[in-house]
């Protein structure tokens, strides 16, 4: 997350070090910048989600079930704490991977995305110049 920031003011200041005519109107900088932001800001706001998604929805956590264990003391009570526990493993493998996928299928589109954007930029770019 923090390379993703640094990586949008990095690009944010090189633009405004970028001499121009004040009246040049929208050209091929703010077409790059706004290309080379798409994938940036996506990445952002992706993991933002899943940040406050483990952190405002986790699962129970396995400390919360221990401290439960010590606390009871009927034999059955234990045997099904331990089934709630393995329980609780599991919900958090299952969102474990759910935000793996989130994050491999971000990481294709966003990668695409900017194939994409460059091939259309310099074909369309190219073009003109010629």
């Amino acid at each position: 997350m923090g390379m993703l920031v640094t990586l949008c003011l990095i690009t944010t200041n090189t633009y405004l070090g970028v001499d121009a005519p004040p009246k040049r109107g929208f050209s091929y900088v703010e077409i790059w910048l706004c290309g080379c932001q798409v994938p940036m800001l996506l990445g952002i706001t992706v993991y933002s989600y899943i940040l406050s998604a483990r952190k405002f929805d986790p699962p129970k956590s396995l400390k919360s079930n221990r401290v439960k264990n010590l606390s009871t003391t009927s034999k059955n009570q234990f045997l099904q704490d331990d089934i709630n526990l393995a329980d609780t493993k599991k919900m958090e493998d299952k969102l474990h991977d759910h935000f793996r996928r989130i994050d491999k299928t971000f990481g294709v589109v966003s990668m695409s995305f900017f194939i994409v954007f460059c091939i259309v930029y310099w074909a369309t770019g190219l073009s003109v110049a010629s």
